[in-house]
């Protein structure tokens, strides 16, 4: 493959259009007339005019065949006796070959009678539909430009790198994962970033991107991730082809392969052994129907069979209390005693930890009433 001629090639084309005064020319830049497909190039057109000419301006929209264009800026300043409009375009071939640019440009001159006669109030459409406008079409002398065979998207320099805030984290915390990409060349070429990886929920922020073209066409651009996982993973290298039209070689820019380590979370995984099971198993099933069977039952006899009243009864068995040994067995002695409002509180308890998985311990409940001269005689 040819080597490119010079680093950057200075062509310049100066016309002037030939009127009495010489009052206005244009004139033409570009930063190098041999370059790959793909490979950008900076164009720059000024058009000159003279201070005093207050009513003539310049439109420039160049299209050709073959060739990309886009605006980078337009601007206005001035130099000694003129105002200068300079129009700065990114041109990039698409096909490869000898090419001369005709580039056209448009002079528009409006008579100061026209500007003055003109009704106040119009909107700037209706305004520059009455004015009475003299425009003049000009060719610019051609650019050459030669350009090189290539098949890839991206030309110029590519140099990537990568930061990561922990490669040993908790399950579920988040790792900040940053992509840094320094490139000299066309923005818009470079390929997307399309990060994935099995098993961790990636979230993205929109990348920032920061493009210069003073002196060179360069840049960076910055991608941030949040990376959510709960087993160990591993980012995989990312890998950027790039035609360097210095070396005239294909050329690739990578970042690193890290490996992550996930670390269990102990509190979730306490959590879930601590929490009961969502099986109900057939005998609490069982205990739980006899319990209401019971307690029906012994409501509707309630009404049916009017009781006596009796004076309340006091528990005096202190042996058989002491011998039950489960709560179910307690309950039977202390229904006995169901007259007394403190051994109801109590009864409530003991059928919460027989029937409701309550966690009070059985044997402390034993041990109140016991101690309790209130509750026994």
């Amino acid at each position: 493959m040819k080597k490119i001629l010079g680093s950057f090639l200075i062509f310049i084309n100066l016309f002037l259009y030939a009127n009495e005064n010489n009052n206005y020319f244009f004139e033409t830049k570009i930063d190098k007339n041999r370059v790959y497909i793909n490979e950008p190039i900076i164009l720059n057109v000024s058009f000159f005019k003279d201070v005093n000419l207050d009513y003539t301006s310049s439109k420039f929209n160049p299209k050709i065949d073959n060739f990309e264009f886009r605006l980078l800026e337009k601007k206005l300043n001035r130099k000694d006796n003129y105002l200068i409009t300079n129009y700065r375009y990114l041109i990039t071939p698409q096909k490869d070959g000898v090419f001369n640019l005709n580039l056209n440009a448009v002079v528009e001159e409006v008579s100061a009678s026209s500007l003055e006669a003109s009704t106040v109030g119009k909107n700037q459409a209706s305004l520059d539909e009455a004015l009475d406008k003299n425009r003049k079409f000009l060719n610019l002398a051609p650019l050459y430009i030669e350009v090189l065979p290539n098949n890839l998207n991206f030309v110029g320099k590519i140099a990537v790198k990568s930061n990561i805030d922990a490669t040993k984290v908790i399950a579920n915390n988040p790792i900040n994962f940053e992509l840094i990409i320094n490139f000299k060349g066309d923005i818009e070429k470079i390929q997307d970033i399309n990060l994935s990886i099995y098993g961790v929920k990636i979230f993205t922020d929109e990348p920032k991107k920061e493009f210069y073209f003073a002196d060179e066409l360069k840049g960076i651009i910055k991608y941030k991730f949040a990376l959510v996982a709960n087993s160990n993973f591993i980012i995989n290298k990312l890998n950027f082809k790039y035609l360097n039209p210095i070396s005239n070689k294909i050329e690739i820019s990578s970042t690193k392969e890290i490996k992550v380590e996930i670390t269990p979370n102990i509190k979730i995984i306490k959590k879930l052994l601590d929490e009961p099971k969502d099986e109900i198993s057939f005998e609490y099933l069982k205990n739980i129907l006899v319990y209401l069977f019971f307690i029906i039952f012994g409501f509707i006899l309630c009404k049916l069979i009017k009781i006596p009243k009796r004076e309340k009864k006091e528990i005096n068995n202190y042996e058989e209390i002491e011998n039950a040994k489960t709560p179910k067995e307690l309950l039977q002695i202390l229904f006995k005693y169901s007259k007394n409002r403190d051994i109801l509180k109590i009864i409530e308890r003991v059928e919460n930890i027989a029937y409701s998985n309550s966690k009070e311990n059985f044997k402390n409940i034993k041990r109140e009433i016991l101690k309790s001269n209130s509750i026994y005689k």
